[in-house]
């Protein structure tokens, strides 16, 4: 019996030879295209509780089409609640002297982003042979907004996105400044209703990290309900009718959106 790995041919190779290739800059729409999708893959990780840790131009691959995928999951970890992960593994390269000199002893989705923040301004700059510097992000001729996010995911570690989803959101322009009416999830027992972007069992993961309890009905128990997407139509699901009529019958149940609890569970997780 013959057992196989089938895998996606990535005819451009890495990025890095693609870059070397073709040395030519990308364009900032073309370049927040692929970032996006690759930060949407890494939010899928991250609200998983693992971090990739190897997010270099060695193992992001270009598809015949010249779409990005990341690949080489190799030294990728899962976060145990209360054990976090060491940095005992990485590319010396592509991070940044806190790990190099050892000051960082774990490695946090803010790592992470730190590598994505270094992917965008390689290929706005159109080569991956070295780190980008701040100076060097300065000095590239695209929007200024975009240089503000690169150097926010570049910088300081306590000023970077949190993970993946954050920074998501800012290259979205959805980054959201509104008040929170929920200050934490610890102590909340919170239920779930609708579609969200991330797997239930990954959101619950969430709320438990947080400190929080999962109900999967809505009673009195419940002190948050995060709704996500409604069917098409705007029809109310049960649990939603639910938590609105215990609100009106007057139980302090909040609801709210799927960002507001991201934001949430990203604020635990500093």
């Amino acid at each position: 019996m013959l057992y196989c790995l089938v895998l996606e041919l990535a005819e451009g190779g890495t990025i890095a030879d693609y870059l070397a290739k073709t040395r030519r800059a990308w364009s900032e729409a073309r370049a927040k295209r692929e970032i996006i999708a690759l930060l949407r893959l890494l939010d899928q990780l991250h609200g998983g509780g693992a971090t990739h840790r190897d997010i270099t131009p060695m193992n992001i691959f270009v598809t015949g089409r010249g779409t990005l995928k990341l690949g080489d999951f190799g030294i990728a970890r899962h976060e145990v609640p209360g054990n976090r992960v060491s940095a005992d593994a990485f590319n010396p390269a592509f991070v940044t002297r806190g790990h190099l000199a050892e000051v960082h002893r774990n490695w946090l989705a803010v790592d992470d982003v730190f590598q994505m923040g270094q992917l965008l301004a390689m290929l706005l700059r159109g080569s991956a042979e070295a780190k980008v510097s701040a100076a060097a992000v300065r000095s590239l001729t695209c929007d200024p907004r975009l240089k503000a996010i690169i150097m926010r995911a570049i910088g300081p570690r306590s000023r970077r996105y949190a993970n993946a989803y954050e920074m998501l959101e800012a290259l979205l322009g959805d980054d959201d400044p509104t008040p929170l009416r929920v200050a934490s999830l610890a102590g909340k027992t919170v239920a779930f209703a609708g579609h969200l972007s991330i797997k239930r069992f990954d959101a619950e993961v969430m709320v438990l990290q947080a400190g929080g309890e999962v109900a999967r009905t809505v009673n009195r128990k419940v002190d948050v309900l995060v709704q996500g997407g409604q069917p098409r139509g705007g029809r109310k699901g049960l649990k939603l009718m639910q938590a609105q009529r215990l609100s009106e019958q007057g139980h302090p149940l909040v609801i709210i959106g799927e960002r507001e609890f991201r934001r949430l569970a990203r604020r635990a997780a500093r």
